[in-house]
C-alpha cells in the first residue's frame, strides 16, 4: 500500500509540474518590440492646382534621425543620403527633383528635415514624398510625435498656391 501511495504521489507531483509548465508566457506580449524605423509619407490637400514646387519642414521626435552626410560644397549642411527622401505618389516620375537637408537635434532644438520637391510639369495633390527615418534604441515615438509644416508651395508658373495644406502618415516598425 505504501508503494502504491508513493508512486501515486510521484505521478501527481510530476503532473503538477507538467501542468504548471504549460502556462502561457506573456512576457513577449506585454513588452513592446523596440521600433527601429519610421516611414513618413507626406501629402498635400486642398486644391486642384498643379503643384510645380513644394517645400516642407519635418520636425522629428527625440531619438529619430535620418542618414545624412556633409555637403561637399558646404560641410555645415547635412544632405540626406540616397534613398532617405524620395519623390513618391503624385510627384514620382522622371521630371521630379527632390532635395532634402537634415539638421540633427541639439540640446535646445529637435532634429529637422527640410524637403523641396519640384516638377516643371507639375503634380496633383496627394502623397508627394517619402522619408525613411531611423529610431535609436530606447526611443518609442508615436505617429503623432512628428510635425510637418508647409513652408511654401508654387504652381508650374511659380505663383504661390493658396489653400494648400499638408498632412502625413507614419509607419513605425
Amino acid at each position: 500500500m505504501k508503494k502504491t501511495t508513493l508512486s501515486g504521489l510521484l505521478i501527481f507531483i510530476l503532473a503538477l509540474f507538467t501542468i504548471a509548465g504549460c502556462g502561457e508566457n506573456n512576457d513577449e506580449e506585454t513588452q513592446p518590440t523596440q521600433p527601429t524605423t519610421a516611414t513618413l509619407k507626406i501629402m498635400s490637400q486642398g486644391t486642384s492646382t498643379q503643384i510645380g514646387g513644394i517645400d516642407v519642414s519635418v520636425v522629428l521626435p527625440a531619438g529619430v534621425t535620418v542618414k545624412a552626410t556633409p555637403d561637399s560644397t558646404n560641410p555645415a549642411v547635412q544632405v540626406t543620403n540616397s534613398g532617405v527622401v524620395a519623390a513618391s505618389g503624385e510627384s514620382a516620375g522622371a521630371n521630379t527633383n527632390t532635395i532634402a537637408t537634415y539638421s540633427a537635434a541639439t540640446t535646445s532644438a529637435p532634429g529637422t528635415v527640410m524637403v523641396q520637391v519640384a516638377n516643371a510639369n507639375g503634380f496633383g495633390t496627394g502623397e508627394f514624398v517619402t522619408i525613411n527615418c531611423d529610431i535609436a534604441a530606447g526611443n518609442n515615438p508615436k505617429a503623432t510625435d512628428f510635425t510637418v509644416t508647409l513652408v511654401k508651395a508654387v504652381d508650374i508658373n511659380g505663383a504661390s498656391i493658396a489653400g494648400l495644406t499638408t498632412g502625413y502618415t507614419a509607419d513605425i516598425q
